[in-house]
């Protein structure tokens, strides 16, 4: 099977090798060597070396040979459209764009074979496990418009977590930095909390349930960092249900990764994806103006686990 793949232009000037080592984490950067080195992988559809600099706009193509990727979810639901904007529910268990073992099933890919005609381009992301809110513009002034409301927090965002233990505060902030812990083990993913080096990273939560040893809490991220409502939650002592990462177990992520879920890892993290769902975005229309309210209703199975474990 041949990839083709757009390369965001944020990583204009980063090498080739660099650059599918970071992205694509199932071949080792020696791997995307030998692969460059080989002609199997071409650059703007030209051979190149894997210490070629990436230039803007660029396509990097690829013969992935007979690999299968992984069956996702695809039941999103569209939650709005109009000329300029196309908003969709994204169900838990997809991710949003390529990466990882992800090419072609992800959400981007099913929404443009789905809506070929609409010209979408994604304007904000979520894990690949969380479910919620996802917004596509049809123009770069519509992505330019949504992409500074983000940049200057003019976008409201309400998630919807269930979290370990039952949190005593109605209200509470935590305002505490994030950083990356390191590339050098085999859990490369992981954010901490950083003081020296890390970016200043706040949310407010609510807590709106607490009963049989679970809370469910509303999270207002007021800044944008990777997994900051899991690492806040965590540091806080409240993980959040079926997270393997900031759970307190690197043991459970790894085996996740190398065998998936299984009934030792699911015995205590209880659901097999995080239960974090983008609720809701508030923002104002790019073209009119006017405020916007989008909510995405919550999925059937973090439905089901509060009616299973916090009903009255």
């Amino acid at each position: 099977m041949i990839l083709e793949k757009e390369i965001n232009n944020r990583f204009a000037g980063m090498r080739i090798d660099a650059y599918l080592t970071e992205k694509y984490t199932y071949n080792s950067r020696n791997q995307w060597q030998k692969l460059i080195d080989g002609g199997t992988l071409l650059l703007n559809n030209k051979k190149v070396k894997p210490s070629t600099k990436i230039p803007r706009d660029s396509l990097v193509t690829y013969d992935i040979g007979d690999f299968e990727e992984m069956p996702i979810n695809e039941n999103y639901s569209v939650l709005y459209e109009d000329d300029h904007l196309f908003i969709v529910n994204k169900p838990p268990g997809i991710p949003v764009h390529s990466s990882g073992k992800y090419f072609n099933n992800t959400l981007i890919s099913i929404l443009r074979r789905d809506f070929p005609d609409k010209n979408l381009n994604l304007m904000n992301r979520l894990d690949r496990e969380t479910s919620g809110v996802i917004l596509l513009g049809k123009s770069s002034l519509v992505q330019r418009n949504i992409g500074n409301q983000f940049i200057e927090k003019q976008v409201k965002k309400t998630y919807i977590a269930y979290a370990f233990g039952e949190i005593e505060e109605n209200y509470f902030t935590v305002d505490l930095p994030i950083a990356e812990a390191g590339k050098s083990g085999i859990v490369r993913i992981r954010m901490v909390i950083d003081n020296m080096s890390g970016l200043h990273s706040l949310t407010r939560f609510q807590v709106m349930v607490r009963k049989n040893g679970f809370s469910k809490v509303h999270c207002y991220p007021e800044t944008g960092r990777t997994n900051q409502i899991r690492v806040h939650l965590a540091h806080k002592g409240f993980p959040i249900v079926g997270d393997k990462l900031y759970s307190g177990n690197d043991l459970d992520f790894l085996q996740f990764v190398e065998n998936g879920n299984t009934a030792e890892i699911l015995e205590r993290v209880i659901l097999p994806r995080q239960a974090l769902h983008a609720y809701k975005n508030v923002f104002n229309h790019p073209i009119t103006g006017k405020e916007m309210e989008i909510i995405a209703p919550l999925p059937d199975d973090l439905a089901d686990f509060e009616k299973k474990y916090m009903s009255f």
